[in-house]
């Protein structure tokens, strides 16, 4: 936001007299206000996990319909999808204080549809989106992060995703990458293989190691775990198990550590890694766990750490790309696109 702020955008579009406040998700948060073709986007409030952060974010929020005029009257309020995101519950209590209708949204339709504002679509303007991020609540009630989306601005369609994953203990497997490790190799191997994988980073991935590797088994076998199609995770399991990462200390810190090992092998020609990419219950699915299994044998067969990481990342995106071109091709829809927190390492 630093040298825009509080510069407004044009949308390309107008939405008429009506004044929209949009209010962004937990992590690295932002909000704006809509008018006309007019976007007014606040500067960086950051991740509203506690009071304080809620408390600016209310602050922001009075300075922008200040920037525009003191008698704004807000006819609607968009938020993330979420209920438990403290922005969320924010703007659910502002829409019912002042009468305004409430509009939630799926994570990863916001990601696509600012994708197509981005690069001049309109409202009758459809697009094939691979929405690859971290955490996203679907309309299902799991997390969401590796999706093929049709979208409008208006809707959207879930075409294809990667395979779900259990994800053992929650949160806590995203600060503890071999968890979600534990969970590729469970769904694809024998007991035995996934501990002669696991063995190698059990004392370093697992706090209270072996037994807490019994509770993850049992949380995964038994189901308890809730269930995610992230592209994150995916990329947490290669960091656990290329030895790159077995605690995150900071956002994204797993995957990063694993492209920066990837750019080791750039410019050589790592072991191709295939995904099938099937048709279940009427979405395209990219089979993650084959993605992992297949990476692991590699390693285990003594394939450099490097040509690995890089082996991972082509085929996760070519499991993507090649749901989304044909979810393209069979729709008739001429705009592809890429986009969420897995995006953000674009050059």
């Amino acid at each position: 936001s630093r040298g825009y702020v509080p510069e407004y955008v044009r949308i390309g579009f107008s939405i008429g007299e009506a004044w929209l406040a949009a209010f962004g998700a937990e992590l690295r948060n932002t909000i704006c206000i809509l008018h006309g073709d007019r976007c007014l986007i606040s500067q960086h409030i950051g991740d509203v996990e506690n009071l304080e952060t809620l408390d600016f974010l209310r602050e922001a929020l009075t300075h922008l319909l200040n920037l525009f005029r003191a008698d704004v009257s807000i006819d609607f309020v968009a938020c993330d999808l979420h209920p438990r995101y403290l922005s969320t519950r924010y703007a659910k209590e502002l829409s019912e204080k002042i009468g305004a209708k409430l509009i939630p949204v799926q994570h990863h339709h916001a990601h696509a549809v600012s994708l197509m504002v981005d690069n001049g679509l309109g409202p009758s303007d459809s697009a094939v989106v691979i929405a690859a991020d971290g955490v996203g609540y679907g309309v299902d009630g799991s997390i969401w992060g590796g999706e093929v989306l049709e979208v409008s601005f208006r809707r959207f369609v879930r075409r294809g995703c990667l395979k779900p994953h259990a994800m053992p203990g929650g949160d806590r497997a995203t600060l503890y990458p071999l968890r979600m490790l534990i969970s590729y190799l469970m769904s694809a191997w024998e007991e035995r293989d996934v501990i002669r994988v696991i063995s190698h980073h059990i004392e370093k991935g697992l706090p209270k190691g072996w037994a807490e590797y019994e509770a993850i088994k049992k949380d995964i076998l038994f189901r308890r775990s809730p269930m995610t199609s992230s592209a994150g995770r995916l990329l947490d399991a290669a960091a656990a198990l290329l030895g790159v990462c077995y605690r995150r200390t900071y956002e994204g810190e797993p995957a990063m550590k694993l492209e920066a090992l990837a750019n080791e092998a750039s410019g050589k020609s790592p072991p191709a890694i295939e995904a099938s990419v099937r048709r279940e219950g009427g979405l395209l699915v990219v089979d993650s766990s084959e993605i992992i299994a297949e990476a692991a044998s590699l390693y285990l067969r003594g394939v450099s750490a490097a040509k690995v990481a890089l082996a991972v990342e082509r085929a996760l995106a070519n499991g993507l790309a090649e749901a989304a071109a044909y979810v393209a091709e069979e729709r008739g829809i001429e705009y592809v696109g890429f986009s969420g927190g897995v995006a953000a390492n674009l050059e």
